[in-house]
C-alpha cells in the first residue's frame, strides 16, 4: 500500500461510507440492530467478538421474532409483495453493499483493516445479530461480507478464506475508480428497477413471463414495462462492462465480490461447487445473457443493418466480458468456502 497520512486515511474511510447506500444503512440499522444497541467497548475491544452474543433478553428475542417474516426467503417461502417488507430488505441489502466496499477497500489496500475495523464491527454485529438476518445473508449470498467478518474479528458466520491485502499501487487507484462506477450504478434508476425485475419485483402477475416471450417474439403484445426493461437490462450491461474494461483479468474476481448476487441473476447460474448441496434458489433463475445476446436485435426493425450488427457485435463482446468476471468471482467464492 502507498503510504498515507493519517488524515489521507481517514478521508478514504469517511468516504466510504458517503453513497446512494447511506441512508438506507441507516435505516437498516435503525430496524434491525438489538434493542440495546452494540457493546461499543467490545466494539473497540482487539479481542474477536461472537454476533450471538447480543441475542439477550426478552427485547432482542421480540426483535428476532419480528425480523423473521421481512426477511424470509422468497424462494422458499413465497414472493415478496408488502411494501414495508420490500424497503426494510432493500435497506438491508444495501447496508450489506457498505459493508461489501470496507471489504473490496481493504483487499484493494485503499486502506488499511484498522481504518474500518471499529466501524465495520458495529455495522455487522447491528445488521447480522439476529438469525433472520444471518440467514437473509446466507439466502442471497454477500461473499465479501463473509470475508470482512473473517477479517475484523466477527464470529458467528460461516468461515471463508480471506485475501490478504494487494501489494500493488495500482490496484488502490482502481478501487477509487471502482468506488465512482458503484455510485453511478446505484443512482441509476433505470438499472436499479432492472437489477430489482431480476429479482422478481414485478408490478403485474406473470410480467416476467411475458417479458421474456416477447423478446423472443416482438409480435406479441408487450408488458407495459417492457421498453424500460429492455434500456434498463442495456444499461446494467454497459455500466459493467465498462468498469470490467478498465481492470486486469487478474482483479476481476476481487471487484466483481459488489456485484456477485447480480452476476447470478443474470447468468442464471449459482456460485456452486461440485461438493455444494443443492440450492432451491436455482430453480427459479433464468439466463437473461443469453436471452439478449439472441433476442434483441429483432427489437432494432428501424435501426439500419450495419448500425443493428455493430450494435449486436458490441452487446454481445460487452457480456462475454461479463462472463469472465462471473467466472473469476465464482472461482474465488468456492474457493473461498473452504474454512481456512
Amino acid at each position: 500500500m502507498m503510504r498515507l497520512t493519517s488524515d489521507e486515511i481517514a478521508a478514504r474511510a469517511s468516504g466510504l461510507n458517503t453513497g446512494p447506500w447511506e441512508a438506507p444503512t441507516r435505516r437498516a440499522l435503525e430496524k434491525l440492530a438489538p434493542p440495546d444497541g452494540p457493546d461499543r467497548a467490545l466494539l473497540a475491544a482487539p479481542s474477536p467478538i461472537h454476533l450471538l452474543s447480543h441475542v439477550i433478553g426478552p427485547a432482542a428475542r421480540a426483535r428476532a421474532r419480528q425480523l423473521k417474516n421481512p426477511l424470509r426467503s422468497h424462494y422458499t417461502q413465497g414472493p415478496i409483495s408488502d411494501p414495508d417488507e420490500i424497503a426494510m430488505r432493500d435497506d438491508l441489502d444495501q447496508a450489506l453493499l457498505q459493508a461489501q466496499l470496507y471489504e473490496l477497500a481493504v483487499q484493494s489496500s485503499y486502506i488499511p483493516v484498522a481504518a474500518i475495523r471499529s466501524a465495520a464491527r458495529n455495522l455487522l454485529v447491528g445488521l447480522l445479530w439476529s438469525d433472520p438476518a444471518r440467514d437473509f445473508l446466507k439466502t442471497y449470498e454477500y461473499p465479501a461480507v463473509l470475508m470482512l467478518a473473517q477479517r475484523v474479528e466477527v464470529r458467528g458466520l460461516r468461515a471463508v478464506r480471506t485475501p490478504e491485502p494487494s501489494d500493488r499501487p495500482q490496484d488502490s487507484v482502481r478501487f477509487a475508480a471502482f468506488l465512482a462506477h458503484i455510485n453511478e450504478f446505484y443512482c441509476d434508476a433505470r438499472v436499479v428497477a432492472w437489477t430489482r425485475f431480476m429479482d422478481d419485483y414485478v408490478v403485474e402477475p406473470g410480467e416476467i413471463g411475458r417479458f421474456i416471450r416477447y423478446m423472443r417474439d416482438p409480435k406479441l403484445s408487450a408488458p407495459e414495462r417492457a421498453n424500460m426493461m429492455i434500456e434498463g437490462a442495456l444499461l446494467f450491461i454497459a455500466s459493467l462492462s465498462s468498469a470490467f474494461q478498465l481492470l486486469d483479468k487478474d482483479q476481476y474476481a476481487c471487484f466483481g465480490l459488489p456485484h456477485a448476487y447480480w452476476l447470478q441473476k443474470f447468468f442464471g447460474q449459482l456460485f456452486t461447487g461440485p461438493g455444494d448441496a443443492f440450492n432451491p434458489a436455482s430453480r427459479s433463475m433464468f439466463n437473461w445473457s443469453a436471452l439478449f445476446a439472441e433476442y434483441l436485435p429483432l427489437h432494432t426493425p428501424h435501426v439500419q443493418p450495419e448500425v443493428a450488427a455493430f450494435a449486436a457485435t458490441t452487446l454481445r463482446n460487452d457480456i462475454t466480458l461479463l462472463g469472465e468476471v462471473f467466472c473469476a468471482v465464482k472461482q474465488v467464492v468456492v474457493d473461498a468456502r473452504a474454512a481456512p
